[in-house]
């Protein structure tokens, strides 16, 4: 995968998550500026590469499969409970629950495998963290 398509399906996933939570949350994207702030929730969501398969036998042309993972970390405030950070942690999984993304990238969509929700507990000395998983894949042929 070239650095272009990776860069093209990091977009397309950094685009889905914008666009579902957004206009509600406050995000730290992959190496953007942000601004933490100290009494409120906020969610770091980062896309990670995995690794590359060949997904075809014979043929023309070769299909290949990139896998990798998009992770939101949610920080909620210390002592305030954990009922407000589960219920973002759900409504994630259900955005991202074995579904496809449209979008063309690499000459196929992304598609969303399903997501894990792991209790992180305790960071630093103000936050309470959450992580939800979700595996993806993008298929690319060349």
């Amino acid at each position: 995968m070239t650095v272009e398509s990776a860069q093209k399906l990091h977009d397309v996933i950094r685009k889905r998550f914008s666009d579902e939570f957004g206009d509600e949350y406050l995000i730290a994207y992959d190496n953007a500026p942000f601004n933490q702030p100290d009494d409120e929730m906020w969610i770091r969501w980062s896309v990670l590469s995995g690794n590359t398969i060949k997904a075809d036998i014979g043929g023309s042309t070769g299909r290949y499969r990139h896998n990798g993972v998009a992770v939101a970390q949610i920080f909620s405030v210390l002592e305030k409970g954990t009922r407000d950070g589960l219920i973002l942690a759900d409504r994630i999984v259900a955005k991202f629950l074995a579904t496809s993304d449209t979008t063309s990238v690499a000459n196929n969509s992304v598609v969303f495998r399903t997501p894990s929700i792991t209790h992180v507990g305790r960071t630093g000395s103000q936050w309470w963290q959450i992580n939800v998983s979700c595996p993806y894949f993008a298929d690319e042929i060349s």
